[in-house]
């Protein structure tokens, strides 16, 4: 007797295999979905018109194509994730079935009506497939991704893109261990909190110099000190691993070194300071007049600290300066030994990584970090998403990425104010967009995201609702640089980096940032 699906038939969609984009961001696996049916069907049309499945990606259509099953009572369709797919909340499937010129027929032969089933619950079914990604607290080098190619380390990613990496100088970081090294020129520096030993990223600096000389031998000229101490008691190690001495500290001595400064700068003192106990001693504030008022109290304590001031330079010298005099109103303390690593004066509102000093002053040259625009590109929209830790000061302009060409056309992710976020969009320098946000930038990890496609450019910033404007052309560009774009460079850490070549959803944005 020849059989036919009833209007009752019931389909019933199971997801049976999802994978988002790893942490590294690379090609995931396709998304299958399986239909069970109460008897074995047969399906055909494949290659060309495959029965099919429409899911919805973020706003953009895609489709679960069938793969599995004919002659069975169980068909499995399967999404092929496409290099910038992103939905972070869970995709959709749209009810019926779209046979696409295809069939979906009994095994003998008839044709399965109707094709619709109840939509299921896909949420947990998340997409995150950048064409370019960067992540950089993965392992010891980070974890790098183009097209859904994994590159375990950067200088192997730079060399598949055509990037580089440089930094015409030496840099101090902390490794994983959270002992401080010394990078060779144009080696990048993956950051590590020294105290946690949890890593914080790509280490990217704009250029500082210390003013200070023998910055860690504290008994060598130009270094002063009273003529009662400084005498060695001890040892202990210091932050870079090497052994320092303990000096005593009695409570009539000073140690200092004086640094020329122009007036009206903003100057930053800082030191590694270790004592034997835990005591109140004084730290001179930068660019002041030689006198106890003009000190800062700090506790010291028996685990290394740094130790920082910044003050606008009211005088033409500045003197680093390390009290424990009574007639200050310190020297409480007997028997105090304090151990000394790494001092450093130099121009900015916030201290820098250590730059190692002897007989002159020595200047840390500026990271930068410059991608070229590839397949991975599209130049007419796209997304980028920016994951760095907080700027060491909330007033710090700052441009997070840098979009730009050769000539006057460039989109910014930019730190514009205070607390203002834009992404600033330019044709041949004149601005067509600039949509803006804000953030507190009080601490922690930020991450920023900007959109561009022409008359529709989107911000979000740590979960915020995405800002939008809905005008402007989209400028050409060549070219993407982190850190290069003096004078607001970061200047802070680096966690990840993301580009997509859609304009993902304003949904998304927020999504991306939270």
């Amino acid at each position: 007797m020849t059989s036919f699906f009833a209007a009752l038939w019931m389909f019933i969609i199971v997801m049976v295999g999802c994978i988002s984009g790893s942490a590294a961001f690379a090609a995931p696996p396709n998304v299958d979905f399986t239909v069970a049916v109460s008897e074995a069907v047969n399906v055909s049309g494949c290659p060309a018109n495959c029965p099919r499945i429409t899911v919805d990606v973020g706003g953009v259509t895609r489709y679960a194509e069938y793969s599995a099953g004919t002659g069975s009572a169980s068909l499995t369709f399967s999404y092929a994730p496409v290099s910038g797919d992103v939905d972070l909340d869970g995709v959709t499937l749209t009810s019926p079935i779209d046979l696409n010129g295809g069939t979906i027929t009994d095994l003998n032969g008839n044709a399965l009506s109707p094709l619709t089933y109840t939509v299921p619950d896909t949420s947990g079914v998340k997409i995150d497939y950048p064409s370019l990604s960067m992540d950089f607290v993965a392992d010891t080098d980070g974890r790098y991704t183009l097209d859904g190619t994994v590159y375990n380390d950067l200088t192997s990613f730079l060399g598949a893109t055509g990037g580089t990496f440089s930094r015409a100088s030496v840099g101090s970081y902390f490794d994983s261990a959270g002992v401080l090294q010394i990078a060779a020129p144009n080696q990048p520096r993956f950051d590590y909190d020294p105290v946690t030993l949890q890593p914080k990223g790509l280490l990217i600096e704009k250029d500082r110099t210390n003013l200070i000389l023998q910055s860690s031998a504290f008994t060598t000229s130009p270094w002063a000190h009273a003529s009662t101490g400084m005498t060695t008691s001890s040892s202990t190690t210091a932050p870079d691993g090497s052994t320092v001495p303990f000096y005593t500290f009695p409570s009539t001595e000073v140690l200092y070194q004086d640094v020329a400064v122009p007036l009206g700068l903003a100057t930053t003192h800082s030191i590694w300071i270790k004592a034997n106990q835990i005591t109140t001693i004084g730290f001179r504030n930068p660019g002041s007049t030689a006198a106890c008022p003009n000190n800062t109290p700090f506790v010291v304590s028996t685990s290394w600290q740094r130790i920082t001031l910044t003050a606008t330079s009211a005088q033409t010298t500045s003197r680093l300066l390390i009290d424990n005099r009574t007639s200050c109103g310190y020297g409480t303390a007997t028997g105090l030994n304090l151990a000394f690593f790494g001092a450093q004066v130099e121009f900015g509102a916030f201290p820098s990584s250590y730059i190692p000093t002897t007989s002159a002053a020595v200047t840390r040259e500026a990271d930068s970090l410059t991608l070229p625009t590839g397949a991975w590109f599209s130049a007419s929209e796209g997304t980028s998403m920016v994951w760095t830790k907080a700027p060491p000061l909330a007033g710090n302009l700052m441009r997070f990425l840098d979009m730009s060409s050769s000539g006057s056309d460039r989109m910014l992710l930019q730190k514009s104010t205070a607390s203002g976020v834009r992404l600033l969009s330019q044709v041949s320098g004149v601005t067509v967009a600039s949509p803006s946000t804000t953030s507190t930038f009080s601490g922690g990890d930020i991450k920023i995201v900007g959109s561009y496609q022409s008359n529709n450019y989107g911000i979000s910033i740590n979960g915020g609702a995405a800002v939008t404007a809905l005008s402007g052309a989209v400028p050409a560009v060549t070219s993407f640089d982190i850190g290069s774009q003096s004078p607001d460079i970061i200047n802070t850490n680096l966690t990840a980096f993301k580009y997509y070549p859609i304009r993902a959803s304003d949904t998304q944005l927020q999504l991306m940032t939270q």
